[in-house]
């Protein structure tokens, strides 16, 4: 198979919305963005990432082998609140692309996110974390990876999915003590999944399965 050749020039930006002393250049290794506003205990911090791409083979295909330029942008957001006792979240990241040659591949992919942490006593605190995505899986990989991109079985769109999840969990102690106890409980579930037939017409949504599960352990979210 012949393989994928890209170049790619990335730019990342800081959507500044008050005075430019309260912003400050990303570092895109260090994957925090610039903090645009920070006033007592709310602070929103922002970014925009411009992507081109060249990508030699799109399918990654051994017999149909396709090329297109291929435009990306990446926002991202961050909202936080603290007042006395908690801290308030909600993330958003966005993921778009546009194919010069196959616009079928272009894509939307959105995430948001969710999250609060409540302190309910000098020892105690709970967290609640709530997610949900929607993405996409490029044609030539997943579900029609090795198929031949002119055959009939090959999706005439990407496959689409959505997820959700839920996450809490209720601490009582001191971390890293035998006083400490932690309880989570955590949902997570594929809503909807795009689904095709072997000549590649889409036959629109399901629901797909979910997962729950019930723990006793001493872990940090992700988002705290």
């Amino acid at each position: 198979m012949p393989r994928p050749f890209r170049w790619r020039l990335c730019i990342v930006l800081g959507v500044c919305l008050v005075s430019s002393a309260l912003a400050y250049t990303p570092d895109p290794e260090e994957g925090r963005e610039p903090t645009l506003v920070h006033r007592g205990g709310f602070s929103l911090e922002s970014s925009l990432g411009i992507e081109a791409l060249n990508d030699s083979n799109i399918f990654q295909s051994a017999t149909d082998v396709q090329s297109s330029q291929i435009w990306t942008l990446a926002p991202r957001l961050l909202l936080r609140f603290e007042p006395a006792r908690s801290r308030l979240e909600f993330r958003y990241k966005g993921d778009y692309g546009w194919y010069d040659k196959s616009s079928h591949d272009d894509y939307a992919d959105h995430a948001l996110q969710a999250g609060a942490y409540l302190r309910m006593g000098e020892r105690s605190g709970l967290d609640l974390v709530a997610s949900y995505d929607e993405a996409h899986e490029n044609r030539g990989t997943g579900l029609s990876l090795g198929l031949d991109p002119a055959s009939g079985a090959f999706p005439q769109d990407p496959d689409r999915y959505t997820t959700g999840q839920f996450l809490g969990r209720y601490t009582y102690g001191v971390s890293h003590t035998r006083a400490f106890v932690s309880l989570e409980a955590s949902t997570e579930r594929l809503l909807t999944r795009t689904t095709w037939r072997s000549l590649g017409r889409s036959i629109g949504t399901s629901p797909m399965a979910r997962r729950h599960s019930v723990s006793v352990f001493d872990r940090k979210l992700p988002w705290s």
